[in-house]
């Protein structure tokens, strides 16, 4: 009966009225027709993607796979002419390693440069404004031996993008050898900002920069402005092996008077590499040179002995830990609270004395130390004050501080500087245990006017020790 109708309609000049009259026969026909349509959608969705979507998730991680379903594809272009043109640079330090004489023709595991080239070209005419691909088309001149077109390259890259890194460390390292300090600057400054660029050699290189007058220069215009990356350059001399250790003094005065002077790391950060060079001397100098004019008026044989300045963290200042158990710092003197003096507070537990020193730089001869005490200090071992040089010998010590001070008592001992190994010296404060268990401690005590003066030559009296012992035992 359905054949016979099927057969009506195929031969009635009213078909189509027919077929509209007869639902039960259309719908088969429509619903192959809204198939064929979806079938139509779903092959171009799936070339969409094919060709745009999984060549841009691929393009990361398997670039070849990505161009394989795209060959133009930007992202992809990039990504696997980054790994073929590292890939050609291992090959060839390989080669130099090995000592390899170059061959006459390209090795057989050599990456075709030039068909690199040529999809980077192509990736870049789609895509104008990438500055990745003339990076890269830059790196491949280098390992051709177009330093001209390299540089051209590059610029191209930094000009699109200020954080394209690589491009600014390569026209850093062409302004440097140049002696273009002032591109060369511009380029650093570019790469130190950039997130994520591999830095760390920058600063060294600019720290060099010092030793240059011309360079130095415009470094310390550079540095004047207070760019991020100052404290690293100017923390990098520690890590260089200047011919001139008195350059980076020359960069730091420059930026004396400038809106933004050197800060007191900064300054110790040179103090300290001038003594790691053994420079005592001009480590000092150098110091008292950034001073504040109150603080060049204390500065005798042991600086802020009053203990009236906050310390700078320069190792010719207090140096001045503490930990759990001992308590140790600069605060207002409870009999005299508009001057300041060193207070420690001892704990029940036992514990290791923290540090109390200063370094000093005392010409040979003989010197008097002397301050004041008071409170208490209860323990089996007690305190001392001592003066030794650098390389370790003792140069005057006063007796052990313990028992009770009531009242503020002076204290006094001799020192004396030897001609021979003893440029610098520390004055600290220690602890007198020789073993744990005298390190249990409890009291509290004050030092305060410490100071340290040159006796005169006609006071020929024999050596006094004012340092006070309470205990019969020590």
């Amino acid at each position: 009966m359905q054949r016979t109708r099927l057969q009506q309609v195929e031969t009635n000049d009213e078909g189509e009225k027919l077929f509209s009259a007869k639902p039960e026969s259309a719908g088969p026909l429509n619903r192959l027709r809204n198939v064929i349509l979806l079938a139509a959608f779903a092959l171009t969705a799936l070339y969409l993607i094919v060709t745009h979507s999984i060549p841009a998730g691929l393009a990361v991680v398997e670039p070849e796979a990505a161009l394989s379903l795209n060959a133009d594809d930007p992202a992809a272009v990039i990504v696997y002419a980054r790994q073929a043109i590292t890939e050609e640079a291992n090959r060839r330090q390989r080669e130099a390693s090995t000592k390899q004489e170059a061959p006459s023709a390209p090795p057989q595991d050599a990456v075709d440069l030039d068909q690199v080239k040529a999809m980077l070209r192509t990736a870049i005419v789609k895509d104008p404004l990438n500055a990745r691909g003339f990076t890269l088309l830059g790196q491949i001149a280098l390992l051709q031996n177009d330093v001209k077109i390299a540089r051209r390259m590059m610029t191209s890259a930094i000009t699109l993008s200020p954080a394209e890194w690589p491009a600014a460390d390569f026209l850093m390292g062409q302004s440097l050898l140049a002696n273009n300090p002032q591109a060369a600057l511009y380029y650093a400054d570019l790469m130190m900002r950039s997130k994520g660029g591999a830095s760390s050699h920058v600063p060294p290189l600019l720290a060099r920069m010092a030793e240059v007058p011309a360079a130095q220069r415009e470094l310390a215009k550079r540095l004047a402005a207070a760019p991020p990356w100052r404290g690293s350059v100017l923390g990098a001399f520690g890590s260089i092996d200047l011919a001139n250790p008195q350059a980076p003094l020359e960069l730091l005065l420059a930026l004396k008077d400038s809106p933004h002077p050197p800060t007191e790391a900064e300054i110790a950060g040179y103090i300290n590499f001038l003594l790691q060079k053994k420079l005592d001397t001009l480590a000092y100098s150098s110091w008292q040179r950034f001073l504040p004019p109150d603080g060049l008026e204390q500065v005798a044989h042991l600086f802020n002995g009053g203990f009236e300045r906050r310390p700078s963290g320069s190792p010719f200042d207090w140096t001045i830990g503490g930990n759990s158990e001992t308590a140790v710092g600069i605060f207002a003197r409870p009999d005299d609270p508009k001057n300041n003096a060193l207070f420690i507070r001892f704990g029940q537990a036992r514990a290791a004395f923290p540090t109390v020193r200063q370094m000093v730089v005392l010409r040979p001869g003989s010197y008097r130390f002397s301050g004041a005490i008071t409170g208490e200090i209860l323990a089996r071992r007690g305190l001392q004050w001592r003066v030794t040089c650098l390389e370790g010998a003792t140069a005057g010590e006063s007796k052990m501080l313990i028992g009770r001070f009531p009242q503020w008592e002076d204290l006094a001992f001799d020192v004396s500087i030897p001609t021979d190994n003893c440029a610098a010296q520390y004055v600290e404060l220690i602890h007198m245990a020789r073993s744990p268990s005298e390190q249990l401690a409890s009291g509290t005590v004050w030092f305060d006017d410490l100071s340290i003066a040159r006796r005169e030559a006609s006071l020929n009296e024999p050596p006094r020790d004012a340092a006070l012992s309470k205990s019969p035992s020590q």
